[in-house]
């Protein structure tokens, strides 16, 4: 998947929860090539990158948590904020934020009307470059 970090309503960044993120990284190091380095957020957070360009977060969730291993993909928008406000003028649910996403710029998590979640992130700009 080409990510299209400039385009806003594209897909710009992509999030895993693992219960092992050992793994996990073994997992993905191997189907897709990626290699790892620590990000910002500690022991339990990696960055997967492919040739030194970040394309995905993969953090590591409390075990006896009994919520599932999934995947969240990020959309570019250019507000966070508003993003938030028209999920809830539309019927949809706001799980998390809009937060403060380090280096720069905010995100929130989620959920259509029907259920389907995802996240939204600025400045579009967001690949953890």
């Amino acid at each position: 998947m080409v990510m299209a970090e400039d385009s806003l309503g594209g897909p710009c960044w992509l999030s895993l929860m693992a219960r092992d993120l050992s793994a996990a990284e073994r997992f993905y190091g191997a189907v897709l090539g990626w290699t790892f380095r620590r990000g910002g957020f500690g022991r339990a957070f990696c960055v997967a990158e492919v040739d030194g360009v970040a394309v995905a977060g993969i953090g590591a969730m409390a075990g006896e948590l009994a919520v599932p291993v999934a995947w969240t993909v990020y959309f570019s928008v250019a507000d966070a904020d508003v993003a938030v406000a028209r999920t809830r003028e539309r019927g949809g649910t706001v799980g998390v934020g809009p937060v403060s996403f380090p280096p720069r710029g905010r995100a929130a998590l989620v959920s259509d009307p029907e259920g389907a979640s995802f996240g939204s992130r600025s400045p579009p700009r967001c690949s953890g470059r």
